[in-house]
């Protein structure tokens, strides 16, 4: 299939200007492109916002980053667990405030990100077992950032959406902190071949840097291995009894938009509220990329307006 044929109009441009960088992944590659996004994310401040690190975990060597409104009174805010993209090979939380300004710019919450083990420095399960040991600490800290302990949201987009998905499942089998809802946006979920990760071209993300990218956080040895766990990749779990109400987008030549669906269609069997935007000629990341097209627009859009409805619904929020 080609998918740069089927690209949305205000994305075109940008689209085939991405399609000429080089994604392939490798190790190397991936230390590299962490060191470049801390450069230029890790110290940039932004006005409105507060944002401190706290270090948890053996030897204090969990970070986690802290984010809130400046000027916040209020009490019993949200938390947000939200957990940064990068093919779980690069990324820093701050890379992620594009995402989290979005939240921020409907409700008065707490973001905590963790700053987890990327694959290229340990592989799976090292980044979910940083992520339920940040979650557990938001839980039990939650009073003490003036949140309300019940009102604890997770989600993250790409990677982060697919450990944001995994965390839901660990906490459900662990009898973990209760998750109010969770956000995986266009989620990385599915290491095996799907409909359509098998043979994309996409901008940004296709099914080259996909394969390289699951290698490398699974390990050779795992990648598409039969009875590789749930937890590495959520969509290998059939049963999605008892986990949270769900919200997500995901362009239609996305290369998980297949393992996104059908996620989703689980949720429906389950039993579980959940609400899935599909957006035509959308890419992956193509919100970040191109974040003041009619798509991006619209999607953002449906993500804050199903948000503040789950606070509703699920946290007894009112704005």
């Amino acid at each position: 299939m080609d998918e740069i044929k089927k690209i949305a109009p205000e994305l075109k441009f940008m689209g085939k200007t991405l399609k000429i960088v080089d994604f392939s992944l490798s190790p190397k590659k991936l230390k590299v492109a962490r060191g470049v996004i801390s450069l230029l994310f890790k110290n940039k401040r932004r006005n409105g916002y507060t944002r401190k690190s706290v270090y948890i975990g053996e030897n204090k060597s969990l970070r986690l980053c802290i984010f809130s409104k400046t000027a916040s009174t209020a009490k019993n805010k949200p938390l947000i667990f939200w957990i940064h993209g990068g093919g779980y090979g690069m990324g820093i939380p701050e890379y992620d405030f594009c995402f989290m300004d979005k939240f921020f710019a409907v409700s008065d919450c707490v973001i905590v990100s963790p700053d987890y083990t990327l694959s290229y420095q340990s592989k799976y399960p090292k980044a979910i077992e940083d992520c339920y040991s940040g979650l557990v600490w938001a839980s039990e800290n939650a009073l003490s950032l003036g949140c309300n302990p019940n009102s604890i949201i997770v989600g993250g987009d790409s990677a982060g959406g697919g450990l944001s998905f995994a965390l839901c499942l660990l906490a459900r089998d662990k009898g973990g902190p209760k998750i109010a809802f969770n956000m995986p946006i266009y989620p990385m979920i599915d290491d095996r071949y799907t409909a359509t990760n098998r043979d994309n071209n996409a901008p940004v993300w296709n099914t080259k840097c996909n394969e390289n990218a699951w290698k490398i956080y699974l390990g050779e040895e795992n990648y598409q291995k039969e009875n590789l766990s749930y937890y590495a990749a959520p969509a290998r779990c059939e049963d999605y009894t008892g986990l949270p109400p769900m919200i997500s987008y995901v362009g239609d030549i996305d290369p998980f938009l297949a393992e996104t669906k059908t996620a989703f269609e689980k949720l429906d069997k389950a039993g579980i509220e959940n609400k899935l935007l599909v957006l035509n000629g959308c890419f992956h990341g193509f919100d970040i990329v191109c974040p003041k097209s009619e798509p991006s627009k619209q999607a953002i859009a449906f993500l804050q307006e199903n948000y503040l409805l789950f606070l509703q619904k699920y946290c007894g929020y009112k704005k």
